[in-house]
């Protein structure tokens, strides 16, 4: 017998849920928001929530984890590297993948909006995702920082390396409103990420390499 949630019809019900459910959650948060604005807005019957992903909490755990899904990919750069690329350029494309996927202009904007959300005040969603997404990358980053290094470095600055590069491509995120009003005359973060990346590679290997010189002979 087929699988009925997983025919076309069932999966248009289920992105609209989905886009419609990160809409109201950016707006409202997740307390305030109710599953019967979710469905007006979505255009399906209350029943489908219940039909696609059991209850509220379910809902935005699905909407979180949606979120993070191109994070995933430029996390996946470094968790499974390729072994042809040198770790200099497997931090290039993993600060580039990491970039977009924040910066991608034709993603909604309650993604953004969420995602600062859930970095301020994690919720029970994110925490569900930490062991799945979180911790790989972060063990992944702090693997790369040793590969840039040459050699394993103190676990602690290893972890406050990566927590650098880390925010350095958040802020760009998060303070872009005000960075675009401060420098009227560079184009919008979305509009030049290659350069952004290659900055941000050159700046960090430089950091590294004053911190820990490569070994002499």
């Amino acid at each position: 017998m087929p699988n009925v949630k997983n025919n076309a019809a069932s999966q248009v019900t289920k992105h609209k849920l989905l886009e419609a459910a990160g809409e109201v959650f950016a707006e409202q948060g997740f307390e305030r928001a109710t599953i019967k604005e979710i469905t007006d807005r979505a255009g399906v019957a209350m029943a489908a929530v219940n039909y696609h992903f059991s209850d509220k909490q379910e809902l935005y755990y699905q909407v979180i984890k949606l979120v993070h899904q191109l994070g995933m990919e430029a996390a996946a750069v470094i968790i499974n590297p390729d072994p042809s690329m040198s770790p200099t350029d497997q931090f290039r494309e993993y600060v580039r993948k990491f970039l977009r996927s924040m910066l991608d202009p034709t993603r909604p904007a309650w993604f953004v909006t969420i995602m600062m959300r859930e970095m301020r005040q994690p919720s029970e969603a994110t925490e569900r995702l930490m062991d799945e997404i979180f911790r790989p990358h972060a063990r992944a980053l702090e693997n790369l920082v040793n590969r840039l290094v040459g050699r394993q470095i103190p676990h602690r600055k290893t972890i406050l390396i990566a927590q650098s590069i880390i925010s350095q491509c958040v802020f760009l995120v998060d303070h872009q409103i005000m960075l675009d009003r401060f420098y009227p005359e560079f184009p919008p973060a979305a509009q030049c990420i290659d350069e952004l990346a290659d900055h941000m590679t050159e700046f960090s290997l430089a950091a590294i390499r004053g911190l820990y010189p490569p070994a002499k002979g």
